[in-house]
């Protein structure tokens, strides 16, 4: 059995900056703003907002702030 941290860092943590890179780009920023205010790549961004990336779990339960 795999450690809780091991569990955090390879399906949570990507699922997060996933969810939070797609509300940062529909509030309007761009892809290098947010992979600056993420500490990300540009190209890390794009494969969280295409679902390469933090696709294991989904946040759509929870409502949206606007």
């Amino acid at each position: 059995m795999r450690p809780p941290c091991e569990i955090v860092v390879q399906r949570i943590l990507p699922a997060i900056r996933a969810e939070l890179a797609r509300i940062m780009l529909d509030g309007g920023l761009p892809q290098q703003q947010v992979a600056n205010r993420l500490g990300l790549s540009k190209a890390a961004v794009s494969q969280y907002v295409s679902a390469k990336r933090g696709k294991d779990l989904s946040f759509s339960l929870i409502p949206r702030c606007r």
